[in-house]
């Protein structure tokens, strides 16, 4: 028993020296080898005396060569030159470098603007080590480290710009002397700084300034309207009063004799046209005679409402009858101008006014005009009513047909 436990114990012991020599006799190194890793650590700068680390470095690269060179020092009995020592030591110096530029460029953002909590100190400290040793690179780092301090200062600059718009460093309320002037000055400084998320909460913070001045610009234009509005409603009256006031006779006095002359003249004419309305397409047609007598000729032709029921305006063949200028309606004062009867209470004429004043159109009937609309009467344009007003005289026949 005790010559099978010596047998096995030797077996385990010769697998495990045999495995130990398999492993470091793996993946042997050679010149070749060397030669590639002094040509990757070369590449981690950007001179020949090895004084400036290239910009392309990052950690991963780092990390893959320096792994590669404990494969070197593992396998130092075999390989043992002044290469190998020369790559060690340039790797080294790049490392050290590298760590020097992390912290430099640990004070910046994303976007290359520098940090809220970014330590410039112990940057400066750090890159002070390497003056002497590596003057480029100290240059080159400390101007960095420059350009962060110029980036603070400007963040102060523009914070203590922004800040006179607000009643305190929180920026959550604008002052009331606020203006889009002052507004538009500190927002053109803002936006003359480089993209950052600086810039991003300063517009933002900006950007509420510029709804409270449109609040008040909102709220002095509505007021400035509203005072014109009525400045120039009572300047308007009053001129209208002041007209009125200086014409109103004579103007009353030469439309009546005119009135009354235009009737006389309608009543005493021959009808030189005829009129046929449409109830569905809402046309009022207006023929004059042919050659031969009859009523053919096609003169014109208007848009009209009639009764917004069917029975309201009557189907049928009638004559026009007395003509007004304007027709004043029995409720609410208003009135229709060229008004020119065709049966007992119903009229051709045009649209409704709040007096017998061409300032004071009702708008929507203008627009009924072309729909079933009036109480019985034929509402058209002006320049429809005033041609039948004119040109057809009492006796003059209007067909109405569905």
């Amino acid at each position: 028993m005790r010559k099978l436990a010596i047998i096995l114990l030797s077996f385990l012991l010769i697998c495990l020296f045999n495995y130990k020599n398999n492993v470091l006799a793996s993946e042997p190194l050679d010149l070749a080898d060397i030669d590639l890793l002094g040509k990757q650590v070369d590449s981690l700068y950007t001179d020949g005396e090895k004084s400036m680390l290239s910009d392309d470095i990052t950690k991963d690269i780092i990390e893959k060569i320096k792994i590669a060179i404990s494969k070197i020092k593992t396998n130092l009995e075999e390989f043992e030159d002044e290469r190998i020592e020369e790559i060690i030591f340039d790797f080294k110096n790049a490392e050290r470098l590298f760590s020097i530029r992390s912290i430099v460029n640990s004070l910046f953002d994303s976007t290359g603007f520098v940090l809220d909590n970014a330590n410039l100190l112990e940057a400066q400290l750090a890159v002070s080590n390497f003056k002497e040793e590596y003057p480029d690179f100290y240059e080159k780092e400390l101007n960095e480290i420059i350009k962060a301090e110029n980036q603070k200062k400007e963040i102060e600059e523009k914070t203590k710009i922004l800040n006179t718009l607000f009643t305190d460093e929180t920026r959550k309320n604008a002052i009331d002397s606020v203006t889009r002037e002052k507004y538009t000055e500190v927002l053109n400084s803002i936006n003359a700084m480089p993209a950052s998320s600086y810039k991003e909460k300063f517009l933002q913070d900006l950007s509420n300034i510029e709804k409270v001045i449109l609040d008040k610009e909102r709220l002095i234009a509505e007021e400035e309207a509203r005072v014109r509005a009525i400045a120039e409603e009572e300047a308007r009256a009053k001129a209208i009063a002041e007209e009125e006031a200086r014409a109103r006779a004579a103007a009353e006095e030469k439309a009546r004799l005119e009135r009354e002359q235009a009737i006389k003249a309608l009543i005493e004419a021959e009808p030189i046209y005829s009129i046929k309305v449409s109830k569905s397409t809402h046309i009022m047609s207006i023929f004059s005679k042919d050659e031969s007598g009859n009523y053919s000729v096609l003169s014109a032709e208007y848009l009209v409402a009639t009764g917004r029921t069917p029975g309201l305006t009557p189907v049928g063949t009638f004559a026009l009858g007395n003509k007004q200028i304007w027709h004043e309606w029995s409720l609410g004062g208003s009135a229709s101008p060229y008004a020119t009867a065709y049966a007992k209470g119903l009229y051709i004429h045009g649209p409704i006014y709040g007096s017998t004043n061409f300032d004071t159109v009702f708008a929507s009937s203008i627009r009924e005009i072309g729909f079933n609309k009036t109480s019985g009467c034929i509402r058209t344009t002006v320049e429809a009513a005033k041609f039948v007003f004119d040109n057809c005289v009492q006796g003059t026949s209007l067909q109405i047909t569905n």
